[in-house]
C-alpha cells in the first residue's frame, strides 16, 4: 500500500498494486474517508492476477487514470481511464464539490511496445492531457529503451500519440518518471547518457513543443538522474537516487526555467543523515517540492523551497524508521499537509485493511503524551485532521503489546482488529513497535490502556495514558 498517491477533487486516493483482499489479486485503489480510515474504491476491473493495478495514479478534469504496468497482451501494460459521476476540479484548492462514484471507463494498451514494456508505470495528468511512461519498452532488440505516450482525453474518448523526440537506446528507461503541468512536461530516462537524462517540453495549449535534453552539470555513472521529476512554477527538480539497493545517498538537482533557457540551480543532498536514495520520489508542492530518501537507516522526506537568492531552503523535514520506505509516494493535501506512502511499515494500524503498508499524515502532528515503564511505553499523537495515533515501543523479547482505547466511559472498537491490537507473540524484539489510528476527537476526553504480555498471557507491564 502507498505505492502511489493522488489528491483528486479533494479526495486522497491510494494505489495498492499488491492488493490481495478477496478473490482478486491484481491490485486496487483505496480512498481515505476521514475517521473510517482507508476504504476500497476500485479493484482491477479485469480480475487478472499480478497486473499491479494502482502502481501509478493521475487525474484531470473529470477523469482518473490508473496504471497497471503488468496487464494486457504480452504484459506490456494497461492504463484504465475512468470518469467520475460528478465533475472534479483540478485539485483540493479548486473548491469543487466531491465527486461521486467512478463510472465504467475504457483502457489503453499498446502490445507493440514489447514484452513487459510497463505502460502505466508512471502517469501525470493536467487538464485534458495525460502523460504515460513505459520504461521497459523496446523488446529484445532494445531492452529497456523505454517510451512515453501523450493522451488527449475528451468526453468522446481519447487519442494517443508518440512524442517527437530522438529514439531511445537500450537501457535508457525513458518514461521511468513523468511530470506535467500547465506550462511544461518532463520525462526521466535514468539509464540514458552518462548517468541519466531528462527530456523537457514546453506546453502550448494541448501540444508539447520544443524538446530539450537536460543533463546534470557533473554526470556521475550510476546516479540514475531522472528517476524522479517534478515541475513547480518556473523550477524543474530531478532526482538522482542512485541504484536500487545500493548505499547511495542520492541528490536532487534543480533547474530554473528561465524564458531564455534552462539555468542549472543548486543541488540538494543529505550528507551524514543516514538517509539513502534521495530523489527517489519528487512531487511539486506549494512554493517548491517534496523530496524523499526512502532507503537507509533514516528514511527522510523534506520540503524544499527555491529562494530568491537561488538557493534551496529546507522548510520541513520528517524522518521514519529503517525499512518503512517512507516517501515511496508523496502528495501535498489541503493546508500544506503531507501524505507519504510507507509500504514497509506493515499492517499494524487496523484502518489499513491489512494490505501491507500505510499512509502517514505527518503535517501538524502533535505529541499529547509519552508514558513509559522502564523501556516499555506508549506514545500518543494527535493528527491535524482528527484522531489519535498510539504507538507501543520498547517491547521485551518474546512479548507482545496490547492496547485498548477508552473515550468518555466507552471502549473504542478499532477497525479491522476488533478491540485493541497486538503483535504476534514470539516475534518482536526490543525495537519492535505497534501503531494504531484511533478515530476519536483528540479534544474530547480519552484514555488509552496498554500492557505487555508473554505468549501464556502473563502480564509484564501495564500503563494508562490520558490528557
Amino acid at each position: 500500500m502507498g505505492a502511489s498517491l493522488l489528491f483528486h477533487g479533494g479526495r486522497l486516493l491510494v494505489g495498492s498494486p499488491h492488493w490481495s483482499a478477496g478473490p482478486q489479486r491484481g491490485g486496487a485503489v483505496l480512498e481515505r474517508r476521514g475517521a473510517q480510515g482507508l476504504a476500497l474504491l476500485l479493484e482491477d476491473p479485469s480480475g487478472a492476477p499480478g497486473t499491479h493495478f494502482g502502481a501509478a495514479l493521475a487525474g484531470g478534469e473529470g477523469w482518473l487514470a490508473v496504471g497497471a504496468p503488468l496487464a494486457g497482451p504480452a504484459h506490456a501494460g494497461r492504463i484504465h481511464l475512468l470518469r467520475w459521476a460528478a465533475p472534479v476540479g483540478r485539485g483540493p484548492a479548486s473548491g469543487a464539490s466531491s465527486p461521486g462514484a467512478l463510472l465504467p471507463g475504457t483502457t489503453v494498451e499498446e502490445p507493440g511496445l514489447g514484452l513487459l514494456a510497463g505502460l502505466g508505470s508512471s502517469l501525470a495528468g493536467s487538464g485534458e492531457l495525460l502523460l504515460a511512461g513505459a520504461p521497459r519498452a523496446g523488446g529484445a532488440s532494445a531492452f529497456h529503451a523505454g517510451a512515453v505516450r501523450l493522451l488527449r482525453i475528451t468526453p468522446a474518448g481519447w487519442a494517443s500519440e508518440a512524442l517527437s523526440v530522438h529514439p531511445s537506446q537500450a537501457g535508457d528507461e525513458r518514461g521511468f518518471a513523468v511530470a506535467l503541468d500547465g506550462a511544461h512536461a518532463a520525462v526521466g530516462a535514468p539509464g540514458g547518457g552518462a548517468g541519466g537524462e531528462v527530456l523537457l517540453w514546453d506546453r502550448v495549449g494541448s501540444s508539447l513543443v520544443g524538446c530539450r535534453r537536460v543533463l546534470p552539470a557533473s554526470p556521475r555513472p550510476g546516479a540514475r538522474f531522472g528517476a524522479a521529476v517534478a515541475v513547480s512554477g518556473d523550477w524543474l527538480a530531478v532526482g538522482a537516487p542512485g541504484p536500487e539497493g545500493a548505499a547511495w545517498p542520492g541528490a536532487v538537482h534543480t533547474f530554473h526555467l528561465d524564458p531564455w533557457g534552462l539555468v542549472p540551480g543548486p543541488v540538494f543532498e543529505l550528507p551524514g543523515s543516514g538517509a539513502e536514495g534521495l530523489g527517489s520520489t519528487l512531487v511539486a508542492c506549494a512554493g517548491g517540492f517534496l523530496a524523499a530518501a526512502p532507503r537507509g537507516n533514516s528514511p527522510t522526506v523534506v520540503r524544499l523551497r527555491p529562494t530568491a537568492s537561488g538557493s534551496l531552503a529546507v522548510t520541513e523535514q520528517w524522518c521514519g524508521e529503517p525499512g518503512t520506505a517512507l516517501g515511496t509516494a508523496l502528495v501535498e493535501g489541503p493546508g500544506r499537509s503531507l501524505h507519504a506512502g510507507a509500504p514497509g511499515l506493515g499492517t499494524a494500524p487496523g484502518w489499513l485493511l491489512r494490505t501491507g503498508g500505510t499512509v502517514l499524515v505527518a503535517r501538524r502532528q502533535r505529541c499529547l503524551a509519552v508514558h513509559q515503564s522502564g523501556a516499555f511505553g506508549l506514545e500518543v499523537h494527535a493528527w491535524s485532521d482528527g484522531g489519535l495515533e498510539a504507538r507501543t515501543v520498547g517491547l521485551p523479547p518474546a512479548a507482545r503489546g496490547v492496547w485498548e482505547g477508552l473515550v468518555p466511559g466507552a471502549r473504542v472498537a478499532l477497525p479491522g482488529s476488533g478491540l485493541g491490537g497486538s503483535l504476534p507473540p514470539g516475534g518482536p524484539t526490543a525495537e519492535a513497535s505497534l501503531s494504531a489510528w484511533l478515530p476519536v476527537d483528540p479534544s474530547a476526553g480519552w484514555r488509552l490502556r496498554h500492557h505487555a504480555e508473554l505468549a501464556d498471557g502473563t502480564r509484564l507491564l501495564s500503563d494508562t495514558v490520558g490528557p
